[in-house]
């Protein structure tokens, strides 16, 4: 199963950073809200709509979601800000990006109200399935002491094992779903740039200066009782 770069919260955080963008370029800034870099190959609003494998029709699209409508030899699609809001291309004006409601966006240009999908080109968006479909915590022994020389780049122990199962239960389920396709390499032991990727992410998510190895503060955030 694939997933696009950006969870739903992401692609809502990264619409509202942008006030200006392209002329007629609406596919274009969904894009680089939700996948960018990775391309789709899609050509228009229309065909981003067509490729969608999660439509769907009726109530009000979640925030962070792909916005649909027809119209034009295009089509628009923009992201759901929530609450019947959209952040839109050439809004209110050509060239800047705004928040318009669905009805007033459909009203206004004349186009027809698709609806929204739960994926973006047939890759599911992180924060838009059921939470019960997340990936499950694993099982580490926190109560073990753990050595702090152990957990470097390139090293490959039982302490690392330890330590990216602690930080596959912290980073949540959200996260883990962003990353399901590189499960194998959690718990491998291995310090790799898989490892060095959830290491700066725990710290980001704890808003401390980003590392790619921990610190004590940092294991004992993630339920370690002994450090050595």
């Amino acid at each position: 199963m694939a997933y696009t770069k950006y969870s739903a919260a992401q692609a809502k955080a990264r619409a509202l950073s942008h006030g200006t963008w392209k002329i007629g370029y609406c596919l274009n800034f969904v894009w680089t809200c939700l996948d960018y870099p990775n391309r789709a190959g899609l050509a228009s609003a229309n065909a981003a709509w067509a490729a969608a494998k999660k439509k769907v029709y009726t109530g009000t699209p979640p925030a962070g979601a792909p916005v649909y409508w027809a119209g034009g030899s295009y089509g628009h699609i923009a992201i759901s800000l929530g609450n019947g809001y959209v952040r839109s291309t050439d809004w209110p004006s050509k060239g800047r990006v705004g928040n318009v409601t669905i009805k007033q966006m459909t009203s206004a240009w004349g186009l027809k109200y698709r609806g929204w999908s739960k994926d973006y080109a047939g890759k599911d968006i992180v924060g838009l399935l059921p939470a019960a479909s997340y990936p499950g915590t694993m099982s580490v022994d926190l109560k073990a002491p753990i050595t702090l020389s152990n957990l470097k780049y390139t090293k490959k122990n039982a302490d690392v094992a330890r330590f990216e199962k602690a930080l596959w239960n912290y980073l949540g389920g959200p996260y883990r779903q962003g990353i399901l396709s590189a499960k194998a390499q959690v718990g491998d032991g291995y310090y790799g740039t898989m490892t060095q990727k959830m290491c700066g992410d725990a710290y980001r998510k704890l808003k401390w200066t980003v590392a790619t190895q921990p610190g004590k503060m940092l294991l004992a955030k993630l339920g370690f009782t002994s450090v050595r």
